[in-house]
């Protein structure tokens, strides 16, 4: 019987079947040995316990893959604890009972400020017990921070105790905050030509004038006549918007938070300029003039994303025009021509303006006819009173521990530092939280959480990250030098984790012996202290996405990013028996 010549050869068919279960076989074999490691990284990050079994079958296969290296030991020989908690927590802490505070006679002892060992007296040991090394980049931060800080400390001590009880926020008088206020010219040329705001000029609020600057008038200029020009007289226009603070002491100006002073003619540098200032204690800082000449794009000299300088039209400054051929070969080749829009300065003589000043996070900007000009970022200057009631009132309720140095992002760590302290020495609890003053905690299902792990074991929990690499570029770049390492140790989210005492113990003690390692970021540094912890120690790293990192999820167990208003909100949602989040446009 003659096979018909639609019929594949059988041996044709048999060699494909045998390369596809040649395939298929090898493909097995892979996952025979990469399938373990892939399913712990998915339990890790899923939060599901159901790999417990696998962990001691699959740790033999690891130890010579790439996660057997020291900085991941702690993660992978020790299975996470990722329980997730669906049932609703009712058991919400009721709202404090609002009977008024009994008067004390005897207040407590003056305070004295946690003397942290990573100051000036310990910069002089370490360089003198070891006169070949350097202190790092942090180190000296620190250094410098604790000498002025222990300087304000100083200055704090002084202050009248007569002027503290007489402040009005000693008192805890309510202020009225209005959404708005408003002044006419003619009001505020007829006063002080101040305008006062209730309740300052807080983050996202704005101000708006409308004006017209008046035409130039002479003015003689007492340097000019000393060098023969013009006989001293000199064409001028310019206005001044200040913002200023509260005076503090008796015979000095109130500081100056922001001199803004946009000078159409008059400059020495006869060019229009806009120049921004600030003046405390009657000193002023270095002024920023803003002359028509874009400022760099460098992420660090942006203020909230903004340039600090807007570029516009310059008469001194003539653009070259590209030749003929240039501009032909351009069009030949089809790129497209994009119109160059050159801006004039945005103030005129006898033109009406409309001037917006708005307060964002990292500092002023202004918007002159809807179109941002420049920005200025915030000098914040020491308030010895504020300071001095600070004080007060940590004396009085003892629940504030003060670190005495200038604070700065890069320093956030020796706060946690100094909350592993307080915590072993001051209190007995068996567990440490540690959150950020804009995190709302449910304590309740916090408690909860922490008390379905043996109380036998140390514990790690927050919302933790693994595998994190370092930026080595943008706003929160981390140089080789700060972080040789190509990732980070395991570690959790900052706004809100929890360790137990004995790591907090380890960290205390580690750092009195002047051999605890500090990095710029807190978080790390505590994810870095615990693998070191957990090298002699076994710890139990517990993963829970309801640490919200970002904002609020529903059953959260934190809530970062919440604003006063936001956290009165959710504390009202828990007391009624709900645990949702709380979102206001």
């Amino acid at each position: 019987m003659k096979r018909l010549k639609s019929e594949p050869p059988s041996g044709r068919r048999c060699k494909l079947s045998h390369f596809l279960l040649g395939i298929g076989a090898l493909y097995l074999v892979f996952l025979a040995f990469k399938f373990p490691h892939f399913l712990e990284i998915a339990a890790t990050l899923s939060g599901d316990d159901s790999y417990v079994g696998l962990d001691v079958a699959a740790a033999g296969d690891m130890e010579d893959s790439d996660l057997s290296k020291p900085i991941f030991s702690s993660v992978y020989k020790d299975t996470f604890h990722r329980k997730l908690e669906d049932n609703q927590n009712q058991n919400a802490p009721r709202m404090p009972s609002k009977e008024p505070l009994q008067e004390v006679k005897e207040v407590s002892k003056p305070i004295k400020p946690l003397q942290h060992r990573y100051g000036r007296i310990t910069g002089e040991i370490m360089r003198r017990k070891n006169r070949t090394s350097d202190l790092s980049v942090l180190e000296r931060l620190a250094d410098e921070a604790w000498i002025l800080g222990l300087k304000a400390w100083g200055e704090m001590e002084k202050y009248d105790e007569k002027e503290i009880a007489q402040s009005s926020v000693f008192e805890g008088k309510p202020e009225s905050c209005p959404s708005w206020v408003s002044m006419s010219g003619t009001e505020l040329a007829g006063g002080e030509k101040m305008m006062f705001l209730p309740c300052g000029l807080a983050a996202g609020s704005s101000i708006t004038v409308v004006g017209t600057p008046h035409f130039a008038h002479e003015e003689y200029v007492p340097q000019l006549a000393r060098l023969r020009i013009r006989d001293g007289i000199v064409k001028v226009s310019q206005f001044m918007v200040e913002l200023q603070g509260l005076k503090a002491v008796d015979g000095e100006d109130p500081p100056k938070i922001l001199h803004l002073n946009p000078r159409l003619r008059g400059d020495w540098s006869k060019r229009p300029v806009i120049e921004h200032n600030t003046c405390y204690r009657m000193q002023w800082g270095t002024a920023q003039r803003c002359d028509g000449l874009p400022s760099k794009k460098d992420e660090d000299m942006l203020v909230d994303g903004f340039l600090r300088c807007e570029k516009w039209m310059r008469h001194d400054i003539v653009d070259p025009k590209e030749s003929k051929t240039t501009s032909w070969f351009k069009r030949f080749i089809g790129r497209e021509q994009k119109p160059k829009v050159t801006w004039p300065f945005p103030f005129v003589e006898g033109r009406l303006f409309i001037l917006t000043l708005r307060a964002g996070v990292d500092g002023y900007h202004i918007n002159v006819g809807g179109r941002h000009v420049t920005s200025f970022p915030y000098r914040p200057s020491p308030r010895k009173e504020a300071n001095a009631i600070l004080k007060k009132e940590a004396s009085y309720f003892g629940d504030i521990v003060i670190l005495p140095f200038m604070d700065r992002y890069e320093l956030v760590v020796l706060k946690t530092v100094a909350i592993c302290e307080f915590g072993v020495q001051n209190v007995s609890a068996a567990h440490i939280m540690k959150c950020d003053d804009d995190t709302f905690v449910r304590v309740d299902a916090v408690l909860k959480e922490i008390n379905n792990i043996s109380p036998e074991k140390s514990l790690y929990m927050g919302n933790l990250n693994l595998l994190h690499r370092p930026l080595r570029t943008g706003k929160w770049a981390v140089t080789f030098e700060e972080w040789p390492e190509a990732v980070y140790p395991p570690y959790a989210n900052g706004p809100g984790y929890v360790i137990s005492s004995d790591i907090a113990k380890f960290v205390v003690s580690q750092h009195d012996s002047r051999s605890l390692r500090l990095f710029k970021m807190e978080d790390v540094s505590m994810g870095m202290w615990v693998e070191q912890f957990n090298s002699s120690t076994p710890v139990q790293y517990s993963h829970n996405w309801k640490f919200c990192q970002y904002g609020c999820m529903e059953e959260y167990y934190t809530a970062h990013y919440q604003s006063p208003r936001q956290m009165i909100c959710l504390w009202d949602k828990l007391v009624r028996g709900g645990a949702h989040c709380c979102n206001f446009r």
